[in-house]
């Protein structure tokens, strides 16, 4: 009988030793970090091996103190571990408005209450104990029970602890950026159904600094909101400063600019300021989709007559400062074309023009659109 209770003791503490790291660490590790920030007001930092090994370790130690208190019978040694147990789910449960007012809130009279009533079951079994000494269960009885047990208190604890799985998938992602790890960050934001303004924006930050956002960024699932330089939103660990810095900084300004005249559909204002920026043969991905839309639908004419006025200036302006040859024929050269798009995107966005000609079920031209084209700004443009 003493060799079956250590031998179900043992498993509950594998189990609860296992189960309580990988909880902190997999999935607890940035909640406690941050809450830890705010309340250190940045001074300390949480290591999540560290903090998850140590967190484990002052739990056990609960668990031996109490169990050394109860000295349980074998039926109920996973009780020994509610305490502890308690105390992870107190620690866990902690809100997005920890920075604006701390408060342990309805924990101050729940904690209290469930000890006692923790302190009531033990006395009642304990009773029920020289029953149980001469009874005929078996050790696979008394095992399972305990197992059961443990299942339930894990089970209850991820319940009532924070599980604001966009709140989570943030503070994930920002911990990302901070560490540099932007192609991880920008993975953890492909995985985000629900949008915020604040992960759409740390995707934008992490493509700045790839310097890919004109190329990738309605690759992502985005929100309607902007994007544009001192937009506030809502971030966790990446200092609000940090991002405005990035945004107004020269190498990425203009295409956070032309971005965000992108997510507002302001084709004829892209189309104005992307000839300032780019040339056509370094002009990123999405910003030469919009202009096969803007030529296709919007002000074609009037770009051709800026275009037009723009060029005939220039080689007015050449003319007087140098008539030779070579400046002349560099000026006709200019003046062939208005923003071209090369063969392939061309062949793609007649594809595209087709799929939306497909059907007169909208949702059939949605789901086609999202299966082929969902990488693309005509996807968003057509179904914002």
């Amino acid at each position: 009988m003493r060799k079956q209770g250590q031998l179900i003791r043992a498993a509950c503490s594998l189990l609860f030793c296992l189960f309580t790291f990988y909880y902190i660490y997999s999935y607890q590790c940035d909640l406690i970090a941050y809450a830890q920030m705010v309340l250190s007001e940045g001074k300390t930092h949480f290591d999540r091996t560290v903090g998850a090994l140590l967190i484990t370790g002052a739990l056990y130690v609960v668990h031996l103190f109490v169990y050394g208190m109860v000295r349980p019978h074998d039926r109920y040694i996973a009780l020994t571990y509610f305490p502890s147990l308690l105390i992870l789910t107190v620690l866990t449960d902690i809100p997005e408005t920890i920075a604006e007012h701390f408060s342990f809130g309805a924990w101050m009279w729940v904690v209290p209450l469930l000890l006692l009533l923790f302190v009531g079951l033990v006395a009642f079994l304990k009773q029920w104990s020289a029953v149980w000494q001469t009874g005929t269960a078996t050790f696979f009885h008394d095992a399972w029970v305990n197992l059961f047990v443990m299942a339930a208190m894990f089970f209850l604890m991820g319940w009532v602890s924070n599980g604001d799985e966009l709140f989570h998938r943030q503070l994930r992602m920002e911990r990302k950026v901070i560490n540099g790890d932007y192609e991880a960050a920008l993975e953890i934001d492909k995985l985000t159904a629900k949008r915020e303004p604040a992960i759409t924006q740390l995707a934008a930050f992490s493509l700045s600094q790839q310097a890919a956002l004109g190329d990738h960024f309605f690759e992502y699932p985005v929100t309607n909101s902007s994007i544009a330089p001192n937009q506030p939103s809502q971030f966790f660990f990446v200092p609000q400063q940090v991002i405005n810095f990035v945004r107004n900084a020269d190498c990425c300004k203009d295409d956070y600019e032309l971005t965000d005249l992108l997510l507002e559909r302001r084709l004829s204002d892209f189309a104005r300021k992307i000839k300032d920026c780019y040339s056509d043969s370094v002009m990123p991905k999405h910003f030469r989709e919009a202009l096969a839309i803007f030529r296709q639908t919007k002000g074609v004419e009037l770009l051709a007559q800026e275009e037009e006025a723009k060029i005939k200036e220039e080689m007015e302006k050449a003319k007087k400062e140098r008539r030779s040859k070579r400046s002349s024929k560099k000026s006709a050269k200019k003046e062939k074309s208005v923003h071209p798009l090369d063969s392939v995107m061309s062949q793609q966005y007649r594809t595209y023009q087709q799929l939306l000609e497909c059907s007169t079920d909208k949702r059939v031209v949605y789901n086609l659109s999202r299966k082929y084209f969902a990488d693309t700004y005509w996807h968003y443009y057509h179904f914002k």
